[in-house]
């Protein structure tokens, strides 16, 4: 009995011991994996077993510390590589958008200069390589973003038939040159506005566009669109990207969405490429909440779909009644032409009013019209030099239809419009023609005695405030052609010392990385001074090389009221400047 009694109360006291060694170590850690304070230790006193094991866990615990130490050491060492990647190919993309910037402004310039055939021929090749560049910084700089997670989606009010007319204009040269059929076919029932990011959406048609003229030697190239409604107010919206090219094998169609990957190595060597352009589209399209899938048979073209659901915004196209009143004829033999012109016209509030087969036809008539379109695929040359005639006859404005592959330059034309690409253009070339029409009305001579009401012109100055000498060269060119004057200020200090001193400014073109002053803090100081000098808030446009979130946001944060991206064509910015309240008069 006492030899159990003692077995049982060193039991009971090696229990009792065990149990607090263990709720010491439970403690002990729990507390380190909470705070992460490893000078915390297991008690390690005495010369048994539990005294040994403390060590071994005081070990352990020591080296995670160091492990953590490590991993934190290089968690920190990869973002600052990542940030300092991300800061590299901003920087790059900004460098190299700056002199393109003057590569595509001065070649858009040079366009609507007199120039020969040849050095048409030149001209061209050197827009679809520069667009070519831009395609390829563009998509480098947002395989960059997707990889670090800084890609975002920024849904606009977006028109998504003008963003594809938009697109093909790019892709148009290339067209041409190697003397495909371009056919456009937008869905009746589409929506006006939708909620789309529209700047995406333009570099995913971008890719697909330039990837289908690229691999397409004889035939057609040809985008679809189509809109589903549904009762909750969005639509169910589809693009098809169609192309009579090389092809893809079925067994390599969904390798090609990968980074870095085409179908196969000669195609690299014969067409050129990265193959990042289909990867981008395919993150950018799921990243708006869409689908990305190709269709194709080797050797007979690709169809390349697209599709997304986005909230309609607006259904109809408003009623526009500044081209109420006005009549129309149409020069041409071709049925199709005549309805896709008059479905064209009906949208813009007036109709043809009258069709003849040719030129003849139409001078032995009597009827009076306002504006005229011609077929110039139709119309021979000499029918075309009989229209000086009409024009002493009728006070009527002109407008030639020509196809991209109709490269004959007409006289006597007051606008021109290309098929198949519509919408704003259309629009556009009326408004060309009614203004050359007016311009004709004002050069005429004055009838002896009769009174005539003169008025000053009202002379609309804009300040360029821009560093860069070509990038100043291009945008006060394009002013000039819009008919403004300007001013040039080299950097964000002589711009608010131009404002501050009452120069009479109506607009201002703001760049944003500057010496002396940048722009952000230009255009903040200008807004102070107008606060405090109770001033009407002068419009500010952005002109930035930079196409990050980021920069963007910053743009409006410091009080811009608009940006556009360098490069920049020559009616973007226009079509900003004269969407300006000051401007628009």
């Amino acid at each position: 009995m006492a030899s159990l009694l003692c077995i049982g109360l060193i039991g009971a006291n090696l229990y009792g011991r065990i149990i607090n060694y263990l709720r010491h170590v439970i403690k002990t850690m729990s507390q380190i994996e909470e705070t992460h304070d490893y000078s915390q230790k297991i008690n390690e006193a005495g010369h048994d077993e539990l005294s040994v094991f403390s060590k071994k866990l005081n070990n352990l615990i020591n080296e995670r510390h160091q492990n953590d130490k490590k991993i934190l050491r290089a968690k920190s060492e990869a973002e600052k590589a990542n940030q300092a990647k991300s800061s590299f190919l901003a920087n790059m993309s900004h460098e190299i958008r700056t002199p393109l910037n003057g590569i595509i402004g001065m070649s858009d310039i040079m366009s609507s200069t007199k120039l020969t055939t040849t050095q048409k021929e030149y001209l061209q090749t050197i827009e679809t390589s520069s667009q070519a560049l831009l395609l390829l910084i563009n998509d480098i700089l947002d395989l960059s973003k997707i990889e670090s997670g800084n890609l975002s989606v920024t849904n606009t009010d977006a028109n998504i038939s003008e963003v594809i007319y938009d697109t093909l204009t790019i892709v148009l040269a290339k067209v041409v040159e190697k003397n495909l059929d371009l056919e456009v076919e937008i869905d009746a029932d589409m929506p006006h506005l939708i909620s789309l990011d529209e700047h995406r959406m333009r570099q995913v048609l971008m890719n697909l566009l330039s990837n289908a003229v690229k691999f397409t030697n004889k035939g057609s190239i040809k985008v679809v669109a189509n809109a589903s409604k549904d009762s909750a107010g969005y639509i169910d919206l589809t693009i098809h990207i169609i192309d009579s090219g090389i092809g893809i094998a079925k067994d390599k169609q969904q390798q090609i969405f990968s980074p870095f990957t085409q179908e196969d190595d000669t195609i690299t060597r014969q067409f050129g490429g990265t193959g990042l352009g289909l990867a981008i589209c395919k993150q950018l399209v799921e990243l708006m909440g869409g689908t990305i899938s190709i269709e194709s048979v080797k050797g007979e073209g690709c169809c390349f779909t697209i599709a997304l659901k986005s909230q309609i915004v607006t259904l109809d196209q408003p009623k526009d009644s500044q081209f109420n009143g006005l009549t129309a004829a149409l020069i041409s033999n071709n049925s199709e032409l005549t309805e896709q012109l008059n479905k064209e016209c009906q949208q813009q509030g007036f109709t043809l009013n009258y069709h003849y087969q040719s030129c003849f036809d139409l001078l032995q008539d009597k009827q009076a019209f306002d504006l005229l379109f011609i077929d110039s695929t139709c119309s021979t040359r000499d029918a075309i030099e009989t229209l000086p005639e009409l024009l002493q006859q009728k006070n009527i404005f002109t407008i030639a239809v020509n196809t991209p592959k109709e490269k004959r330059t007409l006289d006597n034309m007051d606008a021109t419009i290309t098929l198949p690409l519509l919408g704003n253009r259309f629009r556009n070339a009326i408004h060309n023609g009614i203004e050359n029409r007016q311009l004709r009305q004002k050069q005429q001579p004055v009838p002896h005695g009769t009174d005539v009401e003169t008025t000053e012109p009202v002379n609309i100055v804009v300040l360029i405030v821009e560093d860069n000498l070509v990038n100043q060269k291009v945008a006060s060119l394009l002013i000039k052609q819009a008919g403004f004057d300007f001013i040039i200020a080299n950097n964000g200090q002589e711009a608010f010392e131009f404002i501050s001193t009452g120069e009479s400014i109506h607009a201002i073109l703001m760049d944003c990385m500057m010496p002396v002053m940048d722009g952000f803090t230009a255009t903040e100081k200008i807004r102070a001074w107008e606060n405090d000098n109770s001033l009407q808030r002068l419009p500010i446009i952005a002109l930035t090389a930079s196409v990050l979130d980021q920069d963007i946001q910053k743009c409006y944060q410091s009080g811009m009221d608009d940006y556009l991206a360098k490069p920049f064509k020559k009616e973007a910015l226009l079509h900003k400047l004269k969407s300006l309240p000051k401007l628009a008069s």
